[in-house]
């Protein structure tokens, strides 16, 4: 399970003669483009920021900010980290942010029938992999968790989007990726997961010996690693002080997760056939391929995802037969 929290590119000041560019990674090689609101910021974000907070002091919430984040949000493309991430291809993700970066990478070389469910925004289909919004969507309608009122009310507010993640909490080792561990509503919820487990658990030095997630940092910080000692593991990528040299190394690591992570789906994948080394394996990918294309109908004719023909195509596809046959 994933916890995504990647929010430096959103807050950047930004105006009309300092477009947004991406890391000199890119956006991954097949990623078609995706329609994103595009708007344009002109003025001092910080100083926005600034502004709504001062509103929000005196219970106004400033009707105008959702708008401005959006207008932060132009033609984005995905960077390598989300693919990095995409690739884990974990089953159930909580995000805080409010983009779809993560689902472009995550949608890039799929059809619309396998796309990844949007929470809470979208009807969960069994079986499909999901992403949980915290904070809101830009893609869809719904408030944004941005104002100090907003934060001080979400457990009223979206009390069942917290208590989905501190099932998952309860019950799946979480890697937390991109976050400074300061979002007062996560780190409420984890502490309430924690304290609840120390409570009732009936052996309290296991429960301290079992956190509630690996949390991946830039630096190491013996500090962090003791504060949060029991509830997460905090581990820092790199030695360095630099940061566009600690963010290279923790794309690194998690290029080496996703290696471990990784199932073989290139089986199928005739970009990949020459990894096929053992005697007869090309020959059974060719039969598989050509099953894949034949049971393609009797599948699509199925609505129950549960279905026979539904789950051998599915099984296909993921060893890397393609999503429609050519």
């Amino acid at each position: 399970m994933c916890f995504v929290d990647r929010k430096p590119d959103l807050l950047r000041v930004r105006t009309q003669s300092q477009p947004f560019s991406t890391t000199s990674n890119g956006p991954h090689p097949e990623y078609e483009p995706g329609k994103y609101r595009k708007h344009q910021v002109t003025e001092s974000i910080p100083a926005l920021f600034n502004n709504a907070q001062i509103q929000d002091v005196d219970g106004i919430r400033p009707q105008g900010l959702p708008n401005l984040v959006v207008g932060l949000v132009l033609e984005q493309l995905p960077i390598m980290s989300h693919v990095q991430l995409a690739a884990l291809d974990c089953g159930e993700v909580v995000t805080t942010n409010y983009d779809s970066l993560f689902e472009a990478a995550v949608n890039a070389n799929r059809d619309e029938s396998s796309r990844i469910t949007v929470l809470p925004f979208e009807q969960k289909k069994p079986f499909d992999q999901w992403i949980l919004k915290m904070h809101g969507d830009l893609e869809h309608d719904g408030d944004l968790i941005l104002s100090r009122s907003d934060f001080v009310g979400y457990a009223s507010t979206f009390g069942p989007v917290g208590a989905i993640v501190q099932a998952i909490m309860l019950t799946k080792h979480l890697l937390v990726v991109g976050t400074s561990l300061t979002d007062d509503n996560f780190l409420r919820l984890a502490y309430e997961v924690t304290n609840y487990l120390r409570t009732n658990a009936p052996d309290r030095q296991l429960v301290a010996a079992n956190p509630l997630g690996t949390v991946l940092d830039l630096e190491k910080n013996p500090v962090k690693e003791s504060l949060w000692e029991g509830t997460f593991d905090v581990v820092g990528v790199s030695n360095s002080t630099n940061t566009n040299e600690s963010a290279r190394d923790l794309s690194i690591m998690l290029d080496f997760i996703a290696m471990h992570a990784a199932e073989e789906s290139h089986l199928l994948d005739q970009r990949y056939d020459t990894l096929l080394t053992q005697p007869g394996e090309k020959d059974a990918a060719a039969h598989a391929l050509s099953l894949a294309r034949e049971i393609e109908p009797l599948a699509s004719a199925e609505d129950d995802p549960r279905s026979g023909w539904r789950r051998l195509h599915t099984l296909l596809r993921d060893l890397g037969a393609p999503a429609r046959s050519a």
